[in-house]
């Protein structure tokens, strides 16, 4: 798998539980975001990163996710039929939440994330059904580095996003469409990719969480 780390969208460390009120997927328009962004309110990584999810639930169940985005084609999985509408008054810019998919368990990878994971998290809050969201950001060119060359010995994964996944890809699509028929397509574009929350497993059916939304976004087009 060819997961990548991306220069994501979020919010300010001092303006989450605000963000989170008003996920940034149900800002009127691209020029709201800008605002935001403006306003300090939102940041965009300077270069691109990787992102370490954990979930807590209140009955004290914890699973952790790699976020990065993955290009289209290296996208080795059935992707679910059922195509989910973006939300009403979605931002097409932008995906604004990880599709939630597994992989088998790589123990050197665990290792890398953990070290990751010692550090001071960039998010730690709870959510009204008590469950605890923890972030970590991880920005250091040698832990990118070591975090790419051993995600790239994922075969594949497997689609738990319950439709998520497939309205990426499908919007992806519809994007790349228009550009080849416009003539200006050139495959580097960030709609190319879709942004993914990597939950390891040792082959057990397990349902995963959903990162809230406006948590962590991948820019696709121009704001």
């Amino acid at each position: 798998m060819n997961v990548l780390p991306f220069p994501c969208l979020r919010p300010a460390e001092d303006h989450v539980i605000e963000v989170l009120s008003q996920p940034i997927d149900t800002l009127a328009s691209a020029g709201s975001i800008l605002q935001a962004q403006e306003a300090g309110i939102l940041l965009k990584d300077a270069r691109p990163s990787y992102y370490l999810y954990e979930n807590t639930a209140a009955n004290g169940a914890c699973q952790t996710a790699l976020i990065g985005i993955c290009a289209l084609e290296s996208l080795a999985c059935d992707v679910a039929q059922s195509v989910e509408a973006a939300p009403s008054g979605a931002c097409p810019a932008l995906q604004c939440t990880p599709a939630p998919v597994t992989y088998k368990r790589q123990p050197v990878l665990d290792v890398i994330l953990s070290a990751a994971q010692q550090g001071a998290p960039l998010y730690d809050l709870y959510d009204p059904a008590g469950a605890r969201h923890r972030i970590w950001h991880i920005g250091r060119t040698e832990a990118v580095e070591a975090i790419r060359t051993m995600v790239q010995q994922i075969p594949s994964v497997s689609d738990d996003s319950s439709g998520v996944l497939a309205s990426m890809v499908n919007h992806a699509e519809t994007a790349r469409a228009k550009a080849q028929a416009a003539g200006n397509f050139t495959g580097r574009e960030p709609f190319n990719y879709v942004l993914l929350a990597l939950y390891p497993t040792d082959g057990a059916k397990t349902a995963l969480p959903s990162m809230p939304v406006g948590f962590l976004a991948h820019q696709v087009a121009k704001l």
